[in-house]
Parts: C-alpha cells; sequence; structure tokens
C-alpha cells in the first residue's frame, strides 16, 4: 500500500502525462484513476489550445470522446478552420488552376466551363460574366497567327479564405503564370501575367482578373 501511495505521489508531483499514464497502467483499478484521467484531460486540452490549429483540436477529439473539453475544443476547431488554410484546401485550389489552364492549352471549351461558375462576379473586369464568356476569352487567345499556345503556373499562390456561410468559404487567390505563344512565322513570345481570381465554395472560378507584367518584375 505504502508503494502505491509513493508512486501516486510521484505522478502527481511530476505533473507528466507520461508519469500520470505510467501509474494508471500499473494500477488500473487505482482509487485515484477517475482523478488521472481528468489530469491527462486537462493537459490533452492544454496542449491542444497552445498548438491551436484542427490537427491539435482533432486529436484531443479523438483522444477524449467524453472529455470535459469537447465543446470547447469543437467550437475552437470550427474558429481554427474558417482562419487557417488547410493542406487539402491549397491542393484543391492548385488542382482547379491546373485544370482551367490545362483546359485552355487544349482549347476543351467543356473541361474550362467545368471548372466555372455558371457566373463569374468579375472576368477581365466585366461583370456577372457567363461560362459562354470564358469560352470567348480562351478563344480570343487563339489569334489567327497564334499556332499553339500554353501556360505554365508557377504555384506561387497567395491564398486568403473567408467564411461566407456556416462552415462554406471562399478563396481569394494571387498567383503568377507565364503564356508561351508559338505564332505562324515561327517566333515564339512569352508573356507573364499576375492574376487575381476567387474560388467559391464549391471549388470552381467565381472570378478571374489578370494584368500583364514584365519579366523581370
Amino acid at each position: 500500500m505504502k508503494q502505491t501511495d509513493q508512486d501516486w505521489t510521484n505522478a502527481v508531483v511530476s505533473g507528466s502525462k507520461e508519469a500520470l499514464q505510467a501509474y494508471l497502467d500499473k494500477y488500473p483499478n487505482s482509487p485515484h484513476k477517475q482523478e488521472v484521467l481528468n489530469k491527462i484531460d486537462s493537459i490533452d486540452w492544454n496542449v491542444a489550445k497552445n498548438a491551436d490549429n484542427v490537427e491539435a483540436y482533432q486529436a484531443y477529439l479523438a483522444a477524449h470522446a467524453d472529455g470535459s473539453h469537447i465543446e470547447e475544443a469543437e467550437n475552437a476547431m470550427k474558429k481554427a478552420k474558417s482562419r487557417d488554410l488547410q493542406p487539402e484546401e491549397k491542393d484543391m485550389v492548385s488542382s482547379l488552376f491546373r485544370h482551367f489552364f490545362q483546359s485552355i492549352n487544349t482549347r476543351d471549351a467543356d473541361g474550362l466551363q467545368a471548372s466555372c461558375e455558371d457566373i463569374l462576379s468579375s472576368l477581365l473586369g466585366k461583370n456577372s460574366a457567363t461560362k459562354a464568356d470564358v469560352v470567348t476569352f480562351m478563344n480570343k487567345l487563339y489569334k489567327e497567327d497564334v499556332t499553339n499556345l500554353n501556360w505554365f503556373l508557377t504555384n506561387d499562390y497567395k491564398i486568403k479564405k473567408r467564411e461566407v456561410g456556416d462552415e462554406d468559404y471562399e478563396y481569394q487567390v494571387q498567383f503568377s503564370a507565364r503564356e508561351e505563344v508559338q505564332l505562324t512565322d515561327g517566333t515564339k513570345k512569352t508573356n507573364h501575367f499576375k492574376i487575381n481570381a476567387t474560388v467559391s465554395p464549391d471549388g470552381k472560378v467565381s472570378a478571374f482578373n489578370m494584368s500583364k507584367i514584365n519579366a523581370a518584375e
């Protein structure tokens, strides 16, 4: 009994999760069991709070289905989700614009339209643009003296996330792109653009504007 008491005192004085867990493993039926679980719960909650990101709150919730801070963790996780860009969101944005420009490279009107909302709030300065306007934009790139063109993305995305509904997010996206144009006279021309776009909660382009920049910029 004396050893049990000493082990308990040592675990409490240590205050570490490892020491508390080791005590519980050694004495699974200890009268202090609930107190140990409460202390571990509190330690894990403080770790999650200090990290203050979605992964940390998810880890807390997964480890403590009956924890004392479930509601706090769920609310904090929701707040972190609305604030922090998640890796899968960046992948979604990157994939969307890759598909958008691949469709232009292959002159695939259907693929291009599939990347866009029915109405774009802005397309190259035009308000309330339709999918047909997006196809017109693509066709205008293929001038008479153009034999081939290819767009290349630099993946330098700057993404701002904004909550527009209950856990629905819109993304303001800035990035740069390079256009390589082959002309009928055999020459090649390279243009550089800065692009400002918006991605809807459904993962489609809902605004698209771009400006030409000098290569040195």
